[in-house]
């Protein structure tokens, strides 16, 4: 049970790549070292636009936005999305890192909400409302496999 912070809290001491990041934000609020594929695609079914979110020109993950969009820059970011696999990613959520073993999460964040095994997957969900949660998927025992950030509210 989460008590003692809020998703507030974490979305405003999220680090990435070494940069301070704060939701609501966009693009352009990561910091000039940071840019998208810019070829947006639109999920009709879930009414999003994604597009890939890079560090120095490496691949970091996907970032959503809400609704059609042919200009990601100045949108606000929705969701954040990575997986280990995609690259050597530096973070720093709240004092989850991508070296916290399941153990250090719920030390940093609390037990989560919701817990799910499925074959060597254990996924950690931080769920305050349908438009702000958390996850933390793990592949095999002790790596990171999967991190999702989800803040949609209006600014």
């Amino acid at each position: 049970e989460i008590t003692d912070w809020t998703m507030e809290d974490f979305v405003n001491d999220l680090e990435l790549c070494g940069n301070k990041i704060t939701f609501p934000c966009t693009v352009k609020d990561f910091g000039k070292d940071f840019s998208t594929l810019d070829i947006p695609i639109y999920l009709r079914g879930d009414d999003l636009t994604g597009d890939d979110l890079y560090y120095k020109n490496k691949r970091l993950g996907s970032i959503f936005f809400n609704g059609k969009i042919n200009d990601v820059t100045d949108k606000k970011i929705i969701s954040l999305v990575f997986a280990y696999w995609d690259t050597d990613i530096q973070f720093d959520f709240m004092g989850v890192t991508q070296d916290s073993t399941p153990e250090d999460i719920i030390k940093a964040l609390g037990k989560p909400n919701v817990e799910n095994e499925k074959g060597s997957e254990t996924s950690y969900r931080y769920y305050f409302t349908e438009d702000k949660h958390i996850l933390f998927s793990y592949m095999g025992e002790d790596q990171i496999g999967f991190v999702s950030i989800y803040y949609n509210v209006e600014e």
